[in-house]
């Protein structure tokens, strides 16, 4: 991938995800500004997007 800005990102995600559709029902992203048209990429391929949480934010829930 030549840029890695919003739109590639997605565009890519959709395209390459596309074949798989019908076996894909989550996808877990980090929080990067890659991912900020999530909800097309939701919409698209008809899945829940998920954020990664932070470590910061795992180590205080085991507490």
């Amino acid at each position: 991938m030549a840029s890695k800005s919003a739109s590639t990102v997605t565009a890519v995600t959709v395209d390459l995800l596309m074949l798989y559709k019908k076996y894909h029902h989550t996808i877990m992203a980090d929080n990067s500004l890659d991912f900020s048209y999530h909800e097309k990429i939701a919409k698209d391929l008809d899945v829940e997007i998920h954020f990664l949480c932070p470590l910061h934010c795992m180590e205080t829930r085991k507490k």
